[in-house]
């Protein structure tokens, strides 16, 4: 569905990561709302257990992409399979990790709903630490942040503007012209 580049800022000199949604699938809204919304989920949490998100964007010809923290090591299922079964005294400290991380999820009112071993990123540090990828399949508590909802609440967004301009009354929903 997508595929993850290095890249650098030719400025600053910082290196990112930069994740593309496929030509072919960004053609279409379905899965473009799909790619914002993982994006959205891990932008809204700010914790070091969860890979951070810097920027999302559509280019002029048509590449959906967004920015995210460049992360080296390896993810749980490649440790798993090049090592075979972890000992507690390793594997103990990474569950913490990914449980304080999904706390703090749950906490911003975002469900990963897809943890497994690819999804946790063992970042090659002094320290071990564990990242939390790929919110693609995300929930919000709060619907009216989830973009998988996001058809059905814009249509009841305009149904209310248009019965406020019936009634000549302002609306209270502040309209952004970059959402």
């Amino acid at each position: 569905m997508s595929s993850v580049y290095e890249g650098e800022h030719v400025t600053l000199g910082t290196r990112f990561a930069i994740k593309v949604l496929q030509s072919g699938l960004a053609a279409h809204g379905k899965n473009r709302r799909r790619f914002l919304h993982e994006a959205r989920a891990a932008a809204s949490i700010r914790n070091p257990h969860i890979v951070q998100i810097y920027d999302y964007g559509v280019t002029s010809d048509g590449i959906v992409y967004f920015v995210m923290e460049l992360l080296i090591g390896r993810d749980l299922a490649r440790v798993l399979k090049e090592e075979g079964p972890l000992g507690w005294s390793r594997a103990q400290p990474m569950l913490v990790q990914i449980a304080r991380g999904l706390q703090t999820a749950h906490a911003h009112g975002v469900i990963h709903r897809d943890v497994k071993p690819s999804n946790c990123f063992l970042v090659a540090d002094d320290t071990p630490r564990i990242k939390l990828l790929d919110f693609g399949i995300a929930k919000f508590a709060d619907r009216r942040l989830d973009l998988e909802a996001a058809p059905a609440l814009q249509l009841a967004r305009m149904r209310c503007s248009a019965v406020h301009a019936a009634m000549n009354v302002p609306s209270t929903s502040s309209q952004n012209a970059r959402s």
